[in-house]
């Protein structure tokens, strides 16, 4: 065992860090266009630093005994093990690398043809399919999680669907037996079992992660709709190209989360052309959709503030101005949310915030203060280098890029900030201190990668040629094609 670990965590390091080194100190990145070359050459950086840190967790391992449940594994990846079906998906990974030599043709015959909306979303159900199927065929590679025996034993404790609403709470506190078994159960809204109780008993596994895929689709014919609004078609085409070939859209779209992306996308594109054109029936219909989100995920949470925040470029020092145009929006949304979840409760007797509160207090033993409380320091201090490590594998170098453009434009001028910037941190934050636990922390907060990627992805693109962007996109997909190929992470 000890000997495995050291080959992995240590040799590795030796093996690719040091050659990717040498590498860099090279001519070549001098040579290329001075944007790619910082994009490069920032992921570069950014991998060395993980395979140093998987030789710190060996040796620490190793010499003192520091241990925790993924040391074993492909840390800082949580959940992850090789790619055994890689035989059955060469075909798809011929195929994705074919679609990483076209991408630019294959989106520009996209945005020039009359059914641009439809061939969007049929080529995010493609690109879908086929990276699922590189984990060993079209059928095994796109089953993922909607297999999972924990989950159908969840979805199956109920006879209806009012049912699993009226009970969710009870059977997390433990009040109502059989219990949950499935992580994923005990720390989501009633919404999202009684999605996987229908969609188990209705059609097989593999149609489950395919009409999660065919669903998170159509969320990207709504962001390109909103986008081409106020920007250039070009502009937004490859902002949604860029946010359909992130990593973790691509490795989760087709679980269940996949839903929640969807919505989450589409909230963010409506409320954009609501608060921009103060479309007040666009902001209702917002709500509504936040609402029922709200259902599917407790990571919901984060959009209300992100929908005030994101939605607009003022500084600091108009503060108050971006207050009053966004503060009907809130308003109105909220309301919304309070109907629609007392509408919930009062037909279908589900306790939404009992819900919420019997989640929280099962998962309490995983919160920061309640580890530090009971010293567990190291695996704090673990948790928050993984959840950094996991969001920007996942996110990919575009979103590495976003984090070095804004905090190399940053300053000293607190009141010139941009409101956005500054929710954007706030976010990235409070990810950073309040991810626990042994689940990835890129899969439940995959939503963020469309809202974050639908406002910065238009700023950091709109300062470079034609070129460059689709280097820049193809490097996105080319990072993404190199997790699925290796590792199977299950979904």
């Amino acid at each position: 065992m000890q000997v495995n670990i050291l080959n992995i965590l240590l040799i590795s390091t030796l093996v690719i860090a040091l050659p990717i080194i040498h590498w860099m100190k090279g001519a070549y990145l001098r040579d290329m266009n001075p944007t790619a070359a910082r994009v490069l050459k920032n992921w570069l950086m950014f991998i060395v630093a993980i395979l140093l840190l998987r030789a710190l967790v060996g040796t620490l391992f190793m010499v003192g005994g520091f241990s925790h449940w993924s040391v074993q594994k492909f840390y800082p990846i949580r959940i992850a093990y090789p790619n055994y079906g890689i035989l059955g998906g060469l075909p798809y990974v011929v195929i994705g690398f074919g679609i990483l030599v076209y991408l630019r043709d294959i989106c520009n015959f996209t945005a020039s043809s009359p059914s641009r909306y439809v061939l969007l979303a049929a080529f995010s159900i493609v690109l879908s399919v086929t990276y699922g199927g590189i984990h060993g065929g079209l059928i095994t590679g796109n089953i993922g999680v909607a297999g999972g025996s924990n989950h159908i034993h969840d979805a199956s404790l109920n006879a209806t669907v009012a049912e699993t609403f009226s009970t969710h709470s009870d059977r997390i506190a433990g009040q109502i037996e059989p219990g949950y078994k499935a992580a994923h159960t005990l720390s989501h809204p009633a919404g999202s079992l009684a999605y996987w109780q229908f969609m188990t008993r209705a059609v097989s596994p593999v149609v489950f992660s395919l009409v999660n895929v065919v669903i998170l689709s159509f969320a990207f014919p709504v962001m390109y709709w909103a986008l081409r609004r106020h920007h250039p078609d070009k502009d937004a085409i490859q902002v949604v190209i860029g946010c359909m070939v992130t990593p973790a859209i691509l490795v989760y779209g087709r679980s269940d989360d996949a839903i929640y992306y969807a919505f989450a996308a589409v909230i963010m594109a409506i409320s954009y052309i609501s608060i921009k054109e103060k479309r007040y029936l666009l902001t209702l219909a917002t709500g509504v959709l936040l609402a029922v989100a709200m259902n599917i995920s407790y990571a919901s949470f984060i959009l209300l503030p992100a929908l005030m925040s994101f939605n607009g470029n003022e500084q600091l020092r108009k503060i108050w101005t971006h207050l009053r145009r966004v503060a009907p929006h809130a308003l109105m949304i909220i309301a919304a949310v309070i109907i629609m979840i007392g509408a919930t409760q009062k037909y279908s007797g589900y306790r939404y915030v009992d819900s919420f509160l019997a989640s929280v207090k099962h998962n309490s033993g995983t919160n920061i203060v309640h580890m530090l409380n009971n010293g567990h320091y190291w695996t704090v201090l673990n948790d928050r280098i993984m959840t950094i490590s996991d969001i920007l594998l996942f996110g990919g170098p575009l979103f590495l890029y976003i984090f070095y453009v804004l905090l190399i434009r940053a300053d000293w001028n607190i009141r010139g900030w941009h409101i956005r910037n500054m929710a954007l941190a706030v976010l990235a934050l409070v990810l950073m201190i309040n991810s626990n636990g042994p689940g990835e922390i890129s899969r439940p907060w995959g939503s963020v990668y469309l809202i974050v990627g639908f406002i910065w992805f238009v700023e950091i693109l709109a300062r470079e040629s034609e070129a460059t962007r689709w280097w820049m996109l193809r490097a996105q997909l080319l990072w993404a094609l190199a997790l699925q190929i290796p590792l199977n992470f299950a979904w």
